[in-house]
């Protein structure tokens, strides 16, 4: 097992692996180092509190379904797939967590959410990435447009779980293509109508 917690650890070259499970916190303070993610979200365990400051994450295989929420995420840069992560500030599971100042300019994030954080300071990708902003103001007006294929199905399944303090969601193009039955000209045509769309 690799714990770390307790200390504050300074450019250092972080390495979890599935080989054995990797468990962060709490009180661990990781700053100006870089995570290298070759792991499986089941190996991998954030306490309460863990900060990483201005650290490069880089996830050497796509990181599938993990909650950053025990963490304290500020001015960091990602790299690689992320693929269903929660990130930010989620109370009902971990108050002290947090995200601000963050790039994920060369990341991909597939259907990733971002909670109780401000979005103008996150650097978010590119298509074919796009993030949808402001999704509990906004949620009655997605619903109420028409969409191709079976997008439909996408959008209400925004509407039909309780967004709590979720600020923005952040899908990855080529899946919803593949999902949803659309080519890449529907997609962008159908998100294009929305007002709270960033890419």
């Amino acid at each position: 097992m690799v714990q770390l917690k307790d200390q504050i650890v300074e450019q250092a070259d972080l390495l979890l692996t599935d080989k054995e499970t990797n468990v962060l916190g709490a009180d661990l303070i990781l700053k100006e180092s870089r995570v290298v993610l070759q792991v499986n979200a089941k190996r991998l365990t954030l306490l309460d509190v863990i900060k990483f400051i201005e650290c490069d994450i880089t996830a050497k295989r796509p990181l599938r379904d993990f909650r950053w929420h025990a963490a304290l995420l500020h001015a960091c840069r990602f790299h690689g797939t992320f693929i269903g992560n929660c990130f930010g500030q989620r109370l009902e599971e971990s108050p002290s967590g947090g995200i601000e100042q963050c790039d994920f300019s060369e990341a991909i994030l597939d259907g990733c959410a971002f909670y109780g954080c401000d979005m103008a300071s996150i650097i978010l990708p590119k298509w074919p990435c796009f993030t949808l902003l402001n999704l509990t103001d906004r949620i009655k007006e997605m619903t109420s447009l028409e969409w191709p294929g079976e997008l439909g199905t996408w959008v209400r399944s925004y509407s039909c779980f309780p967004l709590g303090n979720m600020v923005a969601a952040t899908d990855y193009a080529p899946t919803l293509m593949k999902q949803y039955k659309v080519s890449e000209e529907q997609l962008d045509q159908a998100i294009s109508r929305l007002s709270n769309l960033h890419r």
